[in-house]
């Protein structure tokens, strides 16, 4: 009878050995997940960190190659802005001196007739001969009006042969740059 009454006890005992060791176990278990987790995801952010620092130094690199390409064509620009500006002065000054040269023979008299023209830097030469003082005056005063000339002033003069008046003109030019 002894050994009837010990079959419950003993699977009893079995039992709740069981139950520890799968306690145990489950506890084990969940200490390794608990402690491989924070590896798991510190490797998972190291390689968000990575892959994040690779994108940005990419970006960063190409950052760099557009500020150069940007400092290059902005030198460029300036480069063509300069010559541009100088091209329209150019035009502008040939401009003018196509007008002057349009309208010198409006404002020459019939009696006076140009035998040289010599251009320097800030002046303009005019030499000639005329009937008389009065033509060389209205000449001087009609070209004051041009935009060309700032100032107008009247060089040497001489009396030539058949009492024609040899004259110098000399004419400052307004804002004319050395070309």
């Amino acid at each position: 009878m002894v050994w009837v009454n010990l079959l419950p006890w003993r699977a009893l005992k079995l039992k709740r050995a069981r139950q520890r060791w799968a306690w145990v176990l489950g506890v084990l278990v969940l200490t390794l997940i608990a402690a491989g987790m924070p590896t798991v995801g510190t490797r998972a952010l190291n390689q968000q960190y990575q892959r994040l620092d690779s994108f940005i130094q990419g970006a960063s690199q190409r950052l760099e190659e557009q500020t150069r390409q940007m400092s290059a064509l902005t030198l460029e620009k300036e480069g063509l802005q300069r010559q541009l500006a100088a091209r329209q002065q150019r035009q502008h000054r040939l401009d003018r001196w196509r007008s002057f040269a349009l309208s010198l023979p409006e404002v020459m008299p019939d009696t006076l007739w140009l035998s040289a023209m010599a251009k320097n830097a800030t002046s303009l030469t005019l030499s000639g001969v005329c009937q008389g003082i009065s033509d060389l005056e209205t000449f001087r005063l009609q070209l004051q009006t041009l935009a060309l000339a700032a100032q107008v002033k009247t060089g040497q003069l001489s009396r030539g042969p058949q009492g024609r008046l040899a004259f110098n003109l000399l004419v400052t030019l307004a804002g004319e740059e050395d070309e």
